[in-house]
């Protein structure tokens, strides 16, 4: 009879409670699992030190390719398997048909697809986070003389000069109006540059090549002309010269290093700022409840947060609407910006090599466009450390009586009333 008095009254305890399970993930990233048993809620987080010099975020790309859909566990995996030390990762932006994102992409200061008019999240150089609504402006630039890049991967227009590199696809599908250049870039763009310097390596393609059409492979890049931009290249390119591409994102001063796109803000100088109308975004998308991927950062900007809801999962987690997620946001973690993420059966997070959200579709994790990479400089693989293995909690709050019966829960967690 006390026994069962006893879980009656914890029942009451934790269901007007809130746990937090905390998991030291490597030095400078900490994951935390949060249930609110009220709505019910089942919250993961990703906390990001980026004033740790081993720390950083980057974009990733489906399968490296524009037009191209994968899961992001598998995005993480990929990277993992060429040594790069991907500890964790979220999905990224909304996406259309074809695989493309909806807005622009930046990979290690590599433009991959154009701004939209919605907001974007971006590390800038120097490690810094930002969210803003962006354009794009670039030029290129052979000598003393210069033209305007209409755009990066995208279809050739009357008078355009286009970019091409290797996340487009295997050529660039132009037609015979235009002349096109093959690039080799001299060196990888760094952290404190937005030029990217290239040598002329052929004109009009290659031998298996028409003028335009032209084979891209991954250490190559194609710049094509057409109208007065084709006249531009054939005044002023010649092989063997050095040419210069420089992009900007426009209001960002900064150059940008990695850029992803989402919709729309949700908070804005530390207040709840769901800007759904000025981003287009539909009314029953803001205000009904559906499972939810956010980025945000703190007032300092030394701290990026990653943020999934699970939903449409009754008794276990009903996702939020927009205002509540910018409410949790802010009274929960403090955040001072933040921009919300493709939801829905995209919603996605991974530490490690596990998925520890429970997505909502019936399949399982979705295919998605592109991610949030978190990456460890240090060679040491810090996932498999004794250091912070010993530290490490694997909980899923599956129910109260669970945590409750559990010593490991119960010793990791902190009880808010």
């Amino acid at each position: 009879m006390k026994r069962s008095i006893f879980f009656i009254v914890m029942w009451f305890v934790f269901a007007s409670a809130e746990i937090t399970v905390r998991q030291s993930v490597a030095p400078g990233i900490i994951h935390y699992h949060d249930f609110i048993a009220e709505e019910p809620w089942h919250i993961n987080i990703l906390e990001v030190h980026l004033d740790s010099s081993d720390v950083g975020i980057r974009t990733c790309k489906a399968k490296d390719r524009l037009f191209s859909l994968e899961r992001t566990s598998r995005m993480v995996l990929r990277k993992q398997q060429k040594k790069i030390n991907i500890v964790a990762a979220i999905n990224g932006d909304f996406f259309e048909k074809d695989g493309s994102p909806v807005n622009a992409q930046v990979i290690d200061g590599i433009p991959i697809s154009m701004p939209f008019p919605r907001s974007v999240f971006m590390i800038t150089a120097g490690n810094k986070p930002l969210i803003d609504i962006v354009s794009f402006k670039a030029k290129m630039i052979v000598g003393q003389s210069s033209y305007p890049i209409a755009g990066v991967n995208q279809e050739r227009g009357t008078n355009d000069l286009i970019l091409f590199n290797k996340y487009y696809g295997d050529k660039t599908g132009t037609n015979h109006w235009g002349r096109e250049i093959i690039l080799k870039p001299v060196k990888a763009p760094d952290q404190v540059k937005d030029t990217l310097r290239f040598d002329v390596k052929q004109i009009d393609g290659s031998v298996d090549d028409s003028p335009n059409n032209v084979s891209i492979t991954d250490d190559h890049w194609i710049v094509s002309g057409h109208g007065r931009a084709a006249q531009f290249l054939s005044a002023n390119v010649e092989a063997g010269r050095q040419v210069m591409i420089v992009n900007h994102f426009p209001p960002v001063k900064q150059p940008v290093m990695q850029m992803i796109g989402g919709m729309p803000r949700l908070v804005r100088n530390g207040s709840i700022s769901v800007e759904w109308q000025e981003e287009t975004a539909p009314e029953n998308f803001t205000y009904n409840r559906h499972p939810r991927t956010a980025v945000g950062y703190n007032r300092q900007a030394n701290k990026v947060f990653f943020f999934t809801v699970d939903g449409r999962q009754p008794g276990y987690s009903m996702g939020m609407t927009l205002p509540e997620l910018a409410q949790y946001l802010i009274e929960q973690w403090d955040i001072y910006q933040a921009l919300n993420l493709d939801g829905g059966g995209s919603t996605t997070m991974v530490v490690g090599d596990s998925l520890v959200n429970q997505p909502s579709d019936l399949d399982g994790e979705r295919p998605v466009s592109n991610a949030l990479l978190i990456f460890f400089r240090n060679n040491v693989d810090p996932l498999h450390s004794d250091k912070h293995s010993s530290s490490k909690v694997n909980v899923k709050l599956e129910s109260w009586f669970d945590c409750v019966t559990d010593p490991v829960c119960l010793g990791s967690s902190k009880m808010i009333d």
